[in-house]
């Protein structure tokens, strides 16, 4: 077996947006941390757009180096 050295986990932003909408995207995101942990990388997260988001994925991880809240940017509207 093929040991592969990684630096972190990325959790894409598809999962963190629909965080509490479906089991299958909760079971992605805790996995993806717990794996981290095990391996003693860190967690990168996409997409931390509410306070309620980072909240939770804190209390997940609470070793988490790269989860940071942003704001959602504005749509672009034409004319402006």
């Amino acid at each position: 077996m093929t040991f592969l050295e990684l630096g972190g986990i990325k959790i894409d932003g598809q999962f963190i947006r629909k965080l509490g909408e479906h089991l299958f995207d909760l079971f992605v995101i805790k996995s993806s941390i717990e794996l981290a942990k095990e391996m003693a990388i860190e967690t990168i997260t996409e997409f931390v757009e509410t306070q309620q988001i980072a909240d939770k994925l804190k209390a997940w991880d609470r070793l988490a180096t790269r989860t940071s809240l942003r704001s959602a940017l504005p749509k672009k509207t034409d004319g402006c």
